[in-house]
């Protein structure tokens, strides 16, 4: 889908279906069982909560997201936290990086490299 100014989104940053929802029931599953396994080898999980492009650069978006939506990634950390799971949520630093150096390819569904005085700031 286009944005506003050349920025294009992917469709799973605007499109809602009931499918959805149990897709990420069960990811966050997956995710639970996953980490209940982890310890008897030895590993700690910790997830790494990355917004979508949207909801950084929410200026560009060329039309409203629908509820279900935007709602998917504000329960991601309390689901975490219910199912006992180490997570970072990286929307603050994004936001707060995103003032500084462009944090999201305009045209790409994909991060850009942050420079490390950048990093540092986050």
């Amino acid at each position: 889908m286009f944005g506003n100014v050349g920025w294009i989104f992917t469709a799973e940053e605007y499109a809602y279906d009931i499918g959805g929802d149990l897709c990420f029931t069960k990811a966050m599953t997956s995710i639970a069982n996953t980490e209940a396994t982890l310890p008897a080898l030895s590993i700690h999980l910790v997830v790494s909560l990355i917004p979508d492009r949207s909801r950084i650069y929410l200026e560009f978006l060329s039309s409203n997201r629908p509820a279900p939506v935007i709602s998917r990634y504000e329960a991601a950390p309390a689901l975490m936290l219910e199912n006992g799971i180490d997570a970072t949520d990286l929307l603050s630093a994004l936001l707060k990086a995103r003032d500084t150096a462009p944090v999201f390819l305009e045209r790409d569904t994909h991060w850009t490299e942050l420079p490390p005085e950048i990093c540092a700031l986050t």
